[in-house]
């Protein structure tokens, strides 16, 4: 997730990114602790992620079935990052 913060941080295009980084809080910290021009929320584990993929234009996550079908059902494009994939989920 740091790689795509790195890569939202290079654009030109003004963004605003939402972080959910599940229970993971040493990714959440370092998230916070970034100086990024953009405006940015990092949300450590929460019952509400359809609610934030409902706000979002972009889905951008791993190829994991929960991130693919709330996406579909939640009709939002989304670009996968494979770098990472767990091997049984490289297919999806």
């Amino acid at each position: 997730m740091e790689s795509v913060a790195d890569w939202l941080a290079g654009s030109a295009v003004p963004v605003q990114a939402i972080y959910l980084c599940g229970r993971n809080a040493a990714l959440a910290a370092r998230l916070r602790a970034r100086a990024d021009a953009h405006a940015h929320l990092v949300v450590e584990f929460t019952a509400e992620v359809p609610r934030y993929i409902d706000i979002a234009d972009v889905v951008v996550g791993k190829s994991g079935p929960g991130v693919l079908s709330e996406a579909l059902v939640r009709r939002r494009p989304l670009l996968v990052d494979r770098r990472g994939t767990l091997p049984q989920e490289r297919y999806n």
